[in-house]
């Protein structure tokens, strides 16, 4: 198993993501498709851009998503 799993910012920072998720649709991390989690994570994402990223590979209506939290994963 990859260390990154285990690891306490890999935790916290997943933990911020389903916050994120949770914020926005009132569903959670857990009730979407699997996710490359760890890839984004060592690969700098945000917990709101692994969101909205996350949102958008599982087909989520994008239409009720807040504008402004949509854009930036666009400028990166």
């Amino acid at each position: 198993m990859n260390t990154i799993y285990t690891s306490p910012a890999f935790r916290e920072w997943l933990k911020d993501v389903d916050c994120e998720i949770l914020r926005q649709t009132g569903i959670g991390l857990f009730d979407l498709p699997d996710q490359t989690w760890a890839l984004w994570f060592e690969e700098g994402y945000g917990p709101e851009e692994a969101a909205i990223l996350a949102l958008e590979a599982s087909s989520y209506p994008m239409e009720s998503i807040d504008p402004t939290k949509r854009e930036f994963i666009y400028r990166r």
